[in-house]
């Protein structure tokens, strides 16, 4: 979908997910952080991406048409094993969300809607364990875990403030 310019320097994150107004909410979220964005609006194009260009973390969603992000991190973990992947999807049973950490090729479960400021510090963890540095020890970020980010504002609260602040 769209790239910045400076790949070959900076880490490169991809997202992969059907709502192309959430990637883009995300390219603004992350305009000013050290690494590179892509964006792919379908597991289709998230893998042309991945076989021309070397993607150090990629981030996708569980839910979408066609390819799902179950077979996209299956196919990710056998194309491209260095890629840490995670998971950022609004899929809140806790059985599933088990099952693609414990199964998958998957660093972290993100439940969406997640706080900027959450999501960036995931983003440079995985950066960091893809650089081979030291990772932070939980693997999943619960809701519960997100409430503590947010536990003043309602659900439409929240999302409101955030798209007041990060979209134009």
């Amino acid at each position: 979908m769209r790239a910045d310019t400076d790949i070959s320097t900076r880490p490169t994150v991809l997202f992969v997910d059907d709502e192309s107004m959430l990637l883009s909410s995300l390219q603004r979220l992350l305009r000013r952080e050290p690494f590179t964005i892509l964006l792919a609006v379908s597991a289709r194009e998230a893998m042309e991406i991945m076989a021309r260009t070397p993607v150090d973390v990629l981030v996708v969603d569980l839910q979408m048409p066609d390819i799902d992000g179950y077979e996209l991190l299956s196919r990710v973990e056998v194309l491209h094993p260095q890629t840490v992947c995670l998971v950022m999807s609004a899929v809140a049973d806790k059985e599933k969300v088990e099952e693609v950490v414990r199964h998958r090729h998957v660093f972290k479960f993100i439940a969406k809607p997640i706080h900027p400021d959450v999501l960036k510090r995931v983003i440079r963890d995985s950066v960091c364990r893809r650089s081979g540095g030291v990772e932070p020890p939980e693997t999943i970020i619960s809701p519960e875990h997100l409430m503590l980010c947010k536990e003043h504002l309602s659900k439409t609260e929240f999302t409101q403030a955030f798209n007041e602040k990060y979209v134009c």
